[in-house]
């Protein structure tokens, strides 16, 4: 049986639903949950105390971490439950670069999962699509900017829904996985005044790059609402963003899908409502 972490999010809704529509057994580890059930538990990852109902009849287990959970430690007692559990493979979404990387929390969390020795797939993708729904979307709708301090830099796009695809794949498959870390992108990389112009273009208004600097981002960040912790690792991202980390592509998503990464053109076209 697969346990399923972060069911509800951008991802984890498309892993739900490859593991529905190939049968597979899962059951959902869901923060205060609604209602609980054989398929629905409650699971915080700063509650150790949720971790053993959670693994209970669990061999696989897909995870993302959440955005608002900024020190990596703080999922290793989750991970170290996991091995006490004997889990016989976790798919995490990481990032790609981070193999080359040390500083993202994604990591960390990479490099500890190794030193426990549970088998692991690395889901590793560039910037998701979804951002510009969330927390980008609301900028775009009301003030008709893309407020994003990445510079001139290219950034390969890729949609949600074939993470979460790629994920349901590796959990299906995984004799074929195990210990094995995909950078998985679009099929374009592109920088963000590209991407405002596709906007303009669907929307039938200009929208503009506002090219904001850190400072600015940040305070603007913050004044939405989000976090500290989560503006700062979002600063760092867009960092190394500029230095050139998130124009890389590659055709990993046709070798595990079978098909082409989903068009930006065709990411736009699907939301096309929530930015109107």
């Amino acid at each position: 049986m697969i346990l399923l972490i972060g069911s509800t999010g951008n991802i984890g809704k498309y892993v739900k639903d490859y593991v529905i529509k190939h049968q597979l057994p899962f059951k959902e580890g869901l923060y205060q949950p609604k209602i609980t059930n054989e398929h629905v538990v409650p699971f915080d990852f700063l509650d150790e105390h949720t971790y053993d109902k959670a693994l209970e009849g669990i061999t696989k287990v897909f995870f993302i971490r959440p955005p608002q959970i900024g020190d990596p430690k703080a999922i290793y007692p989750f991970l170290n439950a996991c091995k006490d559990h004997q889990i016989k493979h976790i798919v995490f979404v990481s990032l790609m670069g981070v193999e080359k990387n040390p500083i993202p929390p994604h990591a960390k969390i990479e490099k500890y999962i190794k030193k426990i020795a549970l088998p692991y797939t690395f889901i590793r993708p560039s910037f998701f699509m979804e951002n510009l729904i969330s927390p980008h979307g609301k900028d775009i709708k009301t003030l008709n900017q893309i407020i994003v301090p990445a510079r001139k830099s290219k950034t390969s796009f890729i949609a949600a829904k074939d993470i979460g695809e790629a994920c349901g794949v590796s959990l299906h498959e995984s004799d074929k996985h195990i210990n094995q870390a995909y950078t998985i992108t679009g099929s374009d990389a592109l920088d963000y005044d590209e991407v405002a112009a596709m906007f303009s273009n669907h929307l039938g208004r200009k929208i503009t790059y506002a090219n904001p600097n850190m400072n600015d981002y940040g305070k603007h960040m913050i004044s939405l609402g989000y976090p500290k912790d989560y503006v700062s690792v979002t600063k760092m991202l867009y960092f190394m963003t500029r230095l050139g980390t998130a124009k890389k592509t590659t055709s990993t998503i046709e070798t595990l899908l079978g098909r082409k990464a989903t068009s930006f053109d065709t990411f736009i076209k699907e939301n096309l409502n929530i930015w109107l």
